[in-house]
Order: structure tokens, then C-alpha cells, then sequence
């Protein structure tokens, strides 16, 4: 009986889910009279970090409760029959589409890389911030202490700059508002005794790039109130340490220089694509993917999750949980393909389905929530300006915290139905 192993990069959302999809939703559907099928997950930590919620999570190891912003993978497949899953902590460090193989070097070990072939693969390595303690780093270790550390910075600090006017942002700048000047009362307009100079630096005229004016306005009052100043059209050039290397050095691009006790850079991304080959990658370092979800000039049966790749604009839990259903029903259309026509590429049958793919549309509607400090948001969803408690009350309370264990378990990974286009 021959094996065919389906390889999933990255143990976030998008990995994670896309995992549990296909053990549930096809894997039960492949025929597997003459075929084994194995999925092979691989990051580079084996605990989940619920990125999600950093902003918080920065204040205090009490702010969001650490037994559950980071847990365990590998135990939340157990459940799956033995010998159909197997998780790698590693990182991949090469991919080569012509021999079909993922080098990887193993977490545990300095030692040389080792390779896995695959069947097919699914890409899910995610993005990485500037500021490490939003990232998802291979040594959970490292995580706590710059959680810890940044705590610690947060506590003690009197000035704090932080460079980004988007969600990331905004976020934390509410966050740590909150925590060191506290929420003004109800009737109160703004913290009129503040304890910390917060200041949030964007590089555009508005905040939250992808909402309608009033609501970035909303933000901004909802900041002031909480004795954040916004500056904008300001860009943050460089920065460097103090002499003594308890403050950073902020020059901006008006050409005047700030000092910070904290500097948090909650500004862009970057692609978590150093395995892949050139040719497969855009000019900006994203996986090259179509609206298909299938990974240009990368073979058949590859395919990309989540904001690593090009078809993604505007990234997100919702974007994500939207993409994973599109990949893998292309993924069952040609694993069925390739088993009807007995034969892959070492054979020289290379098999697609037939007829149109599921393709991704991305919503480009209003779909985003922001808190900003403990007690207020401002967001919309399918273009609809949603009211503040609502929005704490889905994402505010906890940064989605309550949905970790879901997604997780793969009680979020409900199958989703589609229907091929008539000609």
C-alpha cells in the first residue's frame, strides 16, 4: 500500500485549521483501498501563541491568562486515529518543487536539516512583526521573557512612543493607555491627569487605514480620552539607543527626534517565505498564489493559507477562515484526480481536476474589529459600523481568547459545502 503524505508549513490559524479540515472533511473521502494518506504538520514551536491578543498580553502576565494565550498543538490531535497525523517541531528551512521535498531542521537540534517529500503542500507560514513579542517565536521560552520583559518596560516607563497607526497600533496603544493612566469615568471627557506620555506616530493622515473617516475619528477620540496623543504624516526614520541604553532615539521624517523610556514598533509585516525558492515568490516576498489558492509555478497540488500569500490584501482571522475551505476543496478535487488517473509525478502522470476551481474572493468590505482600551471599540462588519459594547463584547473582552480552544480542537473546522459554477 503506497503512502502519500500531505504536508502543512505553520502552526498557526491557518495551519492549524487547514490541518483539522482535511482530517475531518477529506481525508474520510479519498479513497484509500491502495493509498495511505498521512498529514505531516510542521512549525516550529509545538505550542500555539494566540497572537491575536499581544497587545494585552503585554501588560502583565494577569492582563489575559498565559495557560491559554499559549498551548499545546500535538495534543489537540490525539483524537485522530493513530499513524494519520504526525506533528514536527521544526522550522522549514528549504523547498525544492522540482524533487517535491521540504528540508526542515528540527527545534530540539543544531544538527543538519533532514527532508520530507510531499504529495502535496500547503503553505501556512503567516507573517512576522517588527516587535517580538507579537511573533510567534520556535522557542516559547524566548516568548515569555520578551512578554515579561516588555511587562516589565510598561510598568516602569514614563514617556512611550509607539510607531503604527493600524489595528496593531492603535490596540496597543489603547492598551497600555489604559493600564498606566486607567479609564477616565463615564462622564468624564478625557484622562486629565495622566501618568504616562503615550504617543501613537502614524505615517498617514488617518488612523485604521481600511475604515470609513468617522470611525478612525472615533478611535482617535476614544485614544485622547485615555491621554494618548495621535501625530500623523510622521514617519519614524530610525532609532538608536541612548548612550546610557535605557531609552531609544526616535528620529522622525520632519526631522525632529523624540526619546522614549519604551519604543513598540506595531508597524508591517514581513513574509515568513526565507524557505521558498525565488520563483515562486513576488517582488514583495509573499508565496506567489492565485485566486485558487494554488502557489504559481510551484507544481500541482500546492497551495497557500493565510497572509503569507499574494491573494491576500487584507489579512485577518476571517480572511483566514474564509481561505481554508477554498484550498481544500481544490486539495480533495485533485487528490481525487490524481487517484483516478493512478499516478503523480514520479510516475509521469501529473492529474488536476477537472473544470473550474473554488476560488477565493476577497471581501474588501468594512470587516474589522479594534479595541481601544478596556471598555471601548470601533470597527464594522460587511460594511456596517457596529456599536462599541458589541464589538468589546466579540473581541475586547479577551481578543477572541474564547475561540483558541475551537480552533484548536478543529470544532471550528466545519465543513464547508460548495457547488460547482454551471457552464
Amino acid at each position: 500500500m503506497g503512502e502519500k503524505n500531505i504536508v502543512i508549513l505553520g502552526g498557526s490559524w491557518a495551519g492549524i485549521n487547514s490541518a483539522h479540515y482535511f482530517l475531518k472533511n477529506v481525508l474520510p473521502k479519498l479513497p484509500q483501498d491502495t493509498t495511505t494518506y498521512k498529514v505531516f504538520l510542521i512549525s516550529p514551536s509545538s505550542k500555539y501563541w494566540h497572537r491575536v491578543g499581544g497587545p494585552r498580553a503585554i501588560i502583565s502576565k494577569t492582563a489575559l491568562p498565559r495557560e491559554k494565550l499559549i498551548q499545546d498543538i500535538p495534543s489537540h490531535f490525539t483524537h485522530y486515529p493513530d499513524g494519520i497525523f504526525t506533528f514536527i517541531e521544526a522550522t522549514a528551512t528549504a523547498l525544492d518543487t522540482e524533487a517535491r521535498t521540504v528540508n526542515y531542521r528540527l527545534t530540539t537540534t543544531t544538527s543538519a536539516t533532514e527532508a520530507i517529500p510531499y504529495h502535496a503542500l500547503l503553505i501556512a507560514t503567516g507573517v512576522s512583526s517588527r516587535f517580538a513579542p507579537f511573533n510567534h517565536l520556535a522557542d516559547i521560552t524566548v516568548l515569555e521573557s520578551a512578554l515579561d520583559q516588555t511587562s516589565a518596560k510598561i510598568a516602569s516607563a514614563s514617556t512611550i512612543v509607539i510607531a503604527g497607526g493600524g489595528p496593531a497600533g492603535v490596540e496597543t496603544a489603547g492598551e497600555i493607555a489604559s493600564f498606566k493612566n486607567g479609564e477616565p469615568a463615564w462622564y468624564a471627557g478625557t484622562n486629565t491627569h495622566p501618568t504616562a506620555k503615550i504617543t501613537l506616530l502614524t505615517s498617514d493622515a488617518k488612523l485604521l487605514p481600511f475604515l470609513r473617516p468617522a470611525l478612525a475619528q472615533r478611535a482617535h477620540r476614544y485614544l485622547a480620552r485615555l491621554g494618548v496623543t495621535v501625530t500623523y504624516n510622521t514617519r519614524v526614520e530610525s532609532t538608536t539607543d541612548s548612550a546610557a541604553g535605557d531609552q531609544t532615539i526616535i528620529n522622525l521624517s520632519s526631522g525632529e527626534q523624540m526619546t522614549a523610556d519604551l519604543y513598540i514598533p506595531a508597524l508591517g509585516v514581513v513574509p515568513n517565505t526565507a524557505f521558498a525558492p525565488p520563483h515562486i515568490l513576488t517582488a514583495q516576498g509573499k508565496i506567489n498564489s492565485d485566486k485558487a489558492l494554488r502557489v504559481v509555478s510551484a507544481g500541482p497540488r500546492v497551495y497557500a493559507v493565510g497572509d503569507v500569500g499574494a491573494h491576500v490584501t487584507r489579512g485577518g482571522i476571517m480572511a483566514i477562515a474564509a481561505q481554508v475551505p477554498v484550498a481544500m476543496t481544490n486539495l480533495h478535487r485533485d487528490l481525487l484526480a490524481c487517484a483516478a488517473a493512478d499516478g503523480d509525478e514520479k510516475t509521469g502522470v501529473v492529474a488536476t481536476a477537472s473544470g473550474p476551481d473554488r476560488v477565493y474572493e476577497e471581501d474588501m468590505r468594512e470587516n474589522q474589529s479594534v479595541p481601544v482600551g478596556r471598555g471601548k471599540a470601533v470597527g464594522a462588519f460587511g460594511g456596517w459600523r457596529m456599536p462599541s459594547f458589541m464589538l468589546w463584547l466579540v473581541k475586547g473582552r479577551d481578543y477572541l481568547l474564547w475561540t483558541a480552544g475551537m480552533q484548536l480542537s478543529g470544532k471550528a473546522a466545519g465543513e464547508s459545502k460548495w457547488t460547482p459554477p454551471k457552464k
